[in-house]
């Protein structure tokens, strides 16, 4: 039984340490050595797709809390079945909880690389490092409801063959 443990205490730290490496990979902007083309004041066009990118943003990071509220709820509710036996259901909501928070990471790493672009009068909003946010933060929360619909369908299997 210990040997299992530590297996499964291995494969989550290496699952970290590769999260870790991913979000570290993301240059900022500030750390980067291109030559920003430095604006007086934006046009209509331009503040609306800034706009449009930080309320997509915030709309996001609200539905990534709203994942981490259900699976909390749903890890902390008392079901009539035994998750305790289903190890997969377990690991499906905490990767899911996992996904949500870098996703809300991102989404705010992404709102402080527009602000640092809005102060310092930088309109590139194709930089790469604010397209590999904007794709990373997504990509966490499309990943957390993907894992959160694969338990609920395996909830409900798990459900229908208690019944029987």
């Amino acid at each position: 039984m210990k040997i299992k443990i530590a297996a499964y205490n291995i494969v989550i730290l290496v699952i970290l340490l590769v999260v870790y490496l991913l979000i570290d990979s993301i240059p900022l902007l500030g750390d980067q050595d291109e030559v920003f083309e430095e604006i007086t004041a934006m046009n209509n066009l331009q503040a609306k797709a800034v706009d449009i990118m930080v309320e997509t943003n915030k709309l996001l990071i609200s539905l990534s809390l709203l994942v981490i509220g259900v699976f909390g709820g749903l890890l902390i509710r008392k079901y009539e079945i035994n998750y305790t036996n289903s190890q997969l259901l377990q690991a499906l909501l905490i990767f899911g909880l996992m996904s949500s928070c870098i996703s809300i990471y991102f989404g705010y790493r992404l709102y402080a690389e527009l602000t640092y672009m809005m102060s310092y009068c930088i309109y590139d909003v194709d930089n790469d490092s604010i397209v590999d946010l904007r794709n990373s933060q997504f990509i966490c929360f499309l990943g957390a409801i993907v894992l959160g619909v694969y338990f609920l369908i395996n909830h409900s299997l798990l459900v229908q063959n208690e019944k029987k």
